[in-house]
């Protein structure tokens, strides 16, 4: 089988590195042998991106409280 395929449990960093390491821009997700759906590499930049996005709002919280 010479497809790369993810399951609804595949971390977003696991999924970014079969993209990158295969040169990929979508990834079936199955889970039970179905298809639940499609990751594409926009997915993976915009969830990185909203998680950067709160750890760095967290951290200015931190900052700004502690002043």
């Amino acid at each position: 089988e010479n497809c790369e395929r993810v399951t609804s449990a595949t971390s977003i960093t696991d999924c970014m590195n079969l993209m990158t390491e295969f040169s990929i821009r979508y990834l079936p997700v199955i889970d039970d042998e179905k298809l639940k759906g499609i990751i594409s590499i926009g997915d993976v930049v915009k969830f990185i991106i909203e998680d950067q996005q709160f750890t760095l709002s967290q951290l200015e919280n931190y900052i700004n409280d502690s002043r």
